[in-house]
């Protein structure tokens, strides 16, 4: 990500507007992780944010599941776009000298 500060001036007046903008990409790294997009001080951002994070499934039995943070990025004041993996799905990629090119998106 780079990071660019831009200066806008009006020839009217003598006030300067700085503006610290960040632009990157988000690309995704493994087939079976998935994007979230979520607000740092909701209640899935607390959650995804603590030592231990968890997602609710969204199928019977509607139960908390570990997940792993691959990636985040800001996309506004407080908000975040992540990309997640169940915690599962993440360790069979190292498990017994699994192959992670079967995990790579094609």
């Amino acid at each position: 990500m780079f990071n660019a500060n831009n200066t806008y001036s009006t020839s009217n007046s003598n006030n300067n507007l700085n503006i610290n903008a960040i632009t990157g990409t988000i690309l995704k790294n493994y087939k079976e992780s998935f994007f979230l997009r979520f607000h740092l001080e909701s209640s899935m951002g607390k959650t995804l944010l603590s030592k231990c994070p968890t997602l609710k499934q969204d199928s019977y039995p509607y139960k908390n599941i570990d997940v792993v943070i691959i990636q985040m990025m800001m996309c506004g004041d407080m908000d975040v776009i992540a990309e997640l993996m169940w915690k599962e799905d993440f360790d069979k990629l190292y498990v017994n000298g699994g192959n992670i090119n079967d995990w790579l998106p094609s």
